[in-house]
């Protein structure tokens, strides 16, 4: 079997070891959201502890999804251009960080941002799994930058209704055009 890239997105910790990544990463590509390396269930709660094997995991990514809270806990940094740094020097080329408001890129060398603008967070849930998948399958075909802004318009149209994202084309091609107007 044969892919582009690879993405593994467990929820949490212990449902993708070291081994199975390095297996994975062997074959080709992988993108990864780190959260499922980073929760940990302790009794009925979900606990955010460090990742013991983060150095020789991250050497194996191409393309790394951390929310703000996780680029904290992993680099002790606040400020998320320095913290998307910090990862990129072990081993992931770009790194793809979300927030609340928006998604940050770092990608050789510079960062790009996209905002979430929703008119509703009815649809809130997903909203990072959306985004990582968005920009990682864009990338196959365009640049970073590209990619960034679309993850931001798939992400602010998903976070509108439940569920997956089910937009058209057209709704896309609106929302970038708008975007572009008012930049």
């Amino acid at each position: 079997m044969s892919a582009k890239v690879c993405l593994l997105v467990p929820i949490v910790a212990g449902e993708v070891d070291l081994p199975l990544l390095k297996r994975m990463a062997a074959r080709g590509p992988v993108g990864m959201d780190v959260q499922g390396f980073v929760r940990v269930p302790e009794g009925d709660a979900l606990l955010f502890k460090d990742w013991p094997d983060m150095a020789e995991g991250l050497a194996c990514i191409m393309y790394l999804k951390v929310d703000k809270a996780e680029a904290e806990l992993l680099t002790g940094e606040t400020d998320l251009a320095v913290a998307a740094t910090k990862l990129a020097a072990l081993g992931p080329r770009e790194i793809v960080l979300t927030q609340a408001s928006g998604v940050t890129v770092y990608a050789n060398g510079r960062i790009f941002q996209a905002p979430f603008t929703p008119r509703s967070l009815a649809g809130r849930t997903g909203r990072g799994d959306t985004c990582f998948a968005t920009y990682v399958g864009k990338r196959l075909s365009s640049s970073p930058e590209e990619a960034c802004r679309w993850a931001g318009a798939v992400t602010t149209l998903k976070q509108e209704r439940p569920g997956p994202w089910r937009g058209s084309p057209a709704e896309l091609k609106a929302l970038l055009e708008s975007r572009e107007r008012q930049a």
